[in-house]
């Protein structure tokens, strides 16, 4: 894990960089979102160069509110990309961290969080993910749902490991089933590919909450 923590501050150190000089990232005040300066939530302990929330993009809710990675830190999280309108991997994923939840004490939400990033903005808008999070029963408590622009969801997608590409078949989105484990300052401590298992993922989920706690 500490290789994977030197390639991430590697690649993240290169993704901060291009978004400073490209327009099609959002630019962000140098004076709360330079690395040197973000700061996790409830913690004056500035963010790790293997932080995810390195990131400096700017994300939308599906109740339409704004939000950068940073705001995520304070205690640990599962984050995955998906997509709306998925049949395949997806809702595999899906049915795992759900698993996951339903296993959980209740209160859980004050410790920990799932996050679920669209890998089509285009298609899954706020409206889209609202219809979804009421579809799949996720309370606002526990999940949040995320869309970003095209070039932002691929730099995620990028510093996650997570390769996609449009399907010409379906429309759809051909895209690697990963689940990571985040800290509460954004480091990834457990990757999950394909089919995850959830006995495990459920295990290491609840050290990471019962760390949090304490």
């Amino acid at each position: 894990m500490r290789g994977l923590h030197g390639f991430l501050s590697l690649l993240l150190a290169g993704l901060v960089g291009a978004a400073a000089v490209s327009p099609s990232l959002p630019q962000v005040p140098s004076a709360v979102t330079t690395p040197s300066t973000a700061t996790a939530t409830g913690n004056s302990r500035a963010l790790p160069d293997s932080s995810l929330y390195q990131l400096t993009s700017l994300w939308k809710t599906d109740a339409g509110h704004p939000l950068r990675l940073r705001e995520l830190s304070g205690k640990p999280r599962l984050l995955t990309l998906f997509f709306g309108h998925c049949q395949s991997s997806c809702p595999m994923v899906l049915s795992s961290l759900k698993s996951v939840v339903a296993a959980l004490p209740a209160g859980w939400t004050a410790h920990g969080g799932i996050v679920l990033v669209t890998l089509d903005p285009r298609h899954d808008g706020t409206d889209s993910l609202a219809a979804f999070r009421k579809r799949m029963e996720m309370d606002t408590s526990g999940w949040t749902l995320l869309q970003g622009s095209e070039s932002d969801t691929r730099a995620l997608a990028m510093a996650l490991g997570v390769g996609y590409r449009k399907s010409a078949k379906n429309g759809g989105i051909e895209h690697d089933a990963v689940v990571v484990l985040l800290d509460a300052q954004g480091r990834i401590r457990a990757r999950h590919e394909g089919s995850p298992d959830t006995k495990v993922m459920l295990q290491e989920f609840q050290a990471a909450l019962a760390a949090d706690s304490r």
